[in-house]
């Protein structure tokens, strides 16, 4: 057996001569929080990428929950979300003053469809306040049909593209991505809000900052404390300058990994060639914990990243939901390989080898 462990991921932030322009300009500031000049500068860069309104935070957790505040989501009503999403989306349901309410989603796309959207407003056992579309492990997202359904159902939608920096559109839609040092582009912990909406993002602004508005220190909104740090700022900048760099090594990777796997393995639509993302979850004709268990004994760390779904957690097992048949399938066939912005073509071969021996895989493709 091959002994050299392969991790499921070895994040790899910016290195100390890349931080030091942006640690020293920290340091003639003296602003070192409070949308100082580098979140500003943050701000203005992602603004120019992304043609919307930006709002750094201290993470993507509670920018969701400032994202459902600013919408206006009423509190105490439900907030329709997939059960197939990580908990980060419950817990900010939850500290928004909201309560989940755990639906399906489509089998091919993994994600909720505004069809689906409608089906549980109709069948939702009490007022239902706010919407919140999962981007399925960074896969692309079209917002005109959710900016449709949120003017046609009068219901606001919010979405959670924590994994989805490469591939994220803004729009009318609030949109958070995290910026946390799993993701494409990390800045150790962080994230942002995105939005063409600039009276919503005038609150988020607010409410982000204990709902002090109007240049008064008076709680005017309700509040959290979700400003991102300069330090985190200043990673997130350097990040930014070798984003085509890093964005061309995860592709390499992605690429290398659908080319050697079995073509029995399914593999998101585009992520390698159209996008990319910091995981490679792929769809097993097998058992996900029976091909991780396989795969630990080659010393190939796996893992099931949204385990079994929200509504096996503890914490949300009590929410309300509607039948579930495609999130507990997915469950059980959905697992993340290893990937690296540094994989070897070694690493490659020996996962593909190890998926491959697996009693259900089939050959690799030609």
């Amino acid at each position: 057996m091959e002994t050299d462990a392969i991790p499921v991921m070895r994040p790899l932030l910016p290195a100390a001569d890349s931080l030091m322009p942006y640690l020293r300009a920290i340091d003639g500031s003296r602003t070192y929080s409070n949308m100082g000049p580098l979140s500003n500068q943050l701000s203005d860069r992602l603004r120019t990428q992304l043609a919307g309104e930006i709002l750094p935070t201290a993470n993507a957790t509670v920018a969701l929950s400032v994202a459902l505040t600013a919408v206006q989501a009423a509190p105490g009503t439900l907030c329709v979300v997939p059960a197939w999403t990580f908990a980060a989306s419950g817990h900010a349901i939850v500290a928004a003053g909201l309560v989940p309410f755990l639906v399906d989603i489509d089998h091919t796309s993994q994600a909720l469809t505004p069809d689906l959207a409608a089906e549980a407003v109709a069948r939702a056992p009490a007022r239902v306040g706010a919407i919140m579309v999962i981007s399925p492990f960074g896969a692309p997202l079209d917002p005109e049909p959710w900016q449709r359904f949120a003017h046609d159902h009068g219901v606001p939608v919010v979405v959670d593209a924590a994994a989805g920096f490469d591939t994220v559109q803004s729009s009318m839609l609030v949109t958070v991505v995290s910026l946390h040092a799993t993701k494409v582009l990390g800045a150790g912990e962080g994230g942002f809000i995105v939005c063409r909406d600039a009276a919503v993002m005038d609150r988020a602004r607010a409410i982000a900052n204990f709902g002090f508005a109007h240049g008064r220190r008076q709680a005017a909104l309700p509040g959290f404390n979700a400003k991102a740090s300069e330090y985190q700022a200043a990673v997130a900048l350097a990040a930014l300058d070798h984003w085509p760099a890093t964005r061309a090594a995860f592709a390499a990777t992605l690429l290398g990994l659908r080319r050697a796997l079995p073509k029995s393995v399914g593999w998101p639509p585009g992520l390698g060639t159209d996008w990319v993302a910091s995981t490679a979850c792929v769809t097993l004709d097998g058992d996900a914990r029976s091909m991780a268990a396989h795969c630990q004994t080659h010393a190939i760390a796996t893992r099931r990243w949204w385990e079994d779904g929200l509504h096996c957690q503890p914490a949300f097992s009590t929410c309300p939901r509607l039948p579930l048949p495609v999130t507990d399938t997915l469950a059980e066939r959905v697992l993340g390989l290893p990937c690296s912005v540094d994989m070897t073509t070694g690493e490659i071969d020996r996962i593909a080898r190890a998926v491959a021996c697996f009693p259900s895989a089939d050959q690799p493709a030609t």
